[in-house]
């Protein structure tokens, strides 16, 4: 039996030509100067040791949501499974709203438990809208390591932050934090390139700025020279308000009362992170007392 003839498609592979990719879009350059700088700062900041000083990047009423994608081995994600949002998985009403934080104090506390990072800069891709004077819109995906896991493991992130104008810069108000595997493409593109940290990335922007004009809007948090996170020492004393919204976070997430968290935190000198870990190791040996408790 004669099998028919496959049917062919006189088109030349060769001839076809896509559209140039463009890294960073945006209508408005204004917008796209602000989205540039907000994102190079808050990007070396939560790849530093200490991601606390991001308490600045965020709004008071901040939300933030994380959703990682499914797949047959979302197990290799299980360090952040416990605050997945995907709603795809996550059917129960109660627990979509747990999920989602609310607030400056339990959004950065949820960003300083999660693995410690490098982003791969020549990675990112960023879009920008300016919905209103006060109000932008950055959606920033690229590719990230693991710097403290064993095997360094390489993740796919697609991030939108809701930024607005506050005081002289912009804050964070609204965040969705998206996880996946990258492609094996993307992860041969990462590893098979050079690549500049993005405090590197950081300094050379700051270098550049010097040398031609100074920018109009600058994001929260501001550097002084250049970016320079604190990762070390005492943080800075913060003020009455921003210390109750710490002492009742940590109540919140320690169950300790008001007081004895007010305590813990001023042993460590409000850094919120090292207050976490200091009661985890006390209360692992048995050293807290039941008056701690106490409500």
């Amino acid at each position: 039996m004669e099998l028919p003839k496959p049917i062919l498609f006189d088109v030349a592979e060769e001839g076809i030509q896509l559209p140039p990719t463009q890294t960073a879009f945006a209508k408005n350059g204004e917008a796209l100067k602000v989205a540039e700088q907000f994102m190079l700062q808050y990007f070396t900041i939560f790849d530093s040791d200490s991601r606390q000083p991001l308490l600045d990047a965020y709004h008071e009423h901040a939300f933030l949501s994380l959703t990682v994608a499914q797949s047959p081995t979302i197990h290799k994600f299980n360090k952040y499974l416990s605050d997945n949002r995907n709603l795809f998985r996550c059917a129960d009403t109660n627990r979509r709203m747990r999920l989602l934080k609310q607030g400056r104090l339990p959004v950065v506390s949820l960003i300083s438990e999660l693995p410690k990072t490098q982003h791969f800069l020549n990675s990112f891709t960023m879009d920008t809208t300016a919905i209103s004077e006060s109000t932008i819109v950055i959606t920033v995906t690229g590719l990230f390591k693991e710097v403290g896991a064993k095997d360094q493991p390489i993740r796919y992130f697609d991030r939108t932050f809701v930024i607005v104008k506050y005081g002289n810069g912009y804050c964070i108000k609204n965040e969705q934090l998206s996880l996946a595997h990258p492609t094996p493409s993307q992860e041969r593109q990462v590893l098979n390139s050079p690549q500049a940290t993005i405090a590197e990335q950081a300094a050379a922007a700051i270098q550049a700025q010097q040398v031609t004009e100074q920018p109009q809007a600058q994001p929260q948090p501001q550097p002084q020279s250049q970016p320079q996170p604190s990762t070390s020492g005492a943080p800075a004393q913060p003020n009455e308000e921003l210390q109750r919204q710490m002492t009742v976070a940590l109540s919140d997430q320690t169950k300790m009362n008001l007081e004895w968290s007010f305590k813990c935190l001023q042993e460590v000198q409000w850094n919120f992170e090292t207050a976490v870990r200091a009661f985890n190791e006390f209360f692992q040996a048995g050293r807290i007392p039941a008056e701690a408790f106490n409500r």
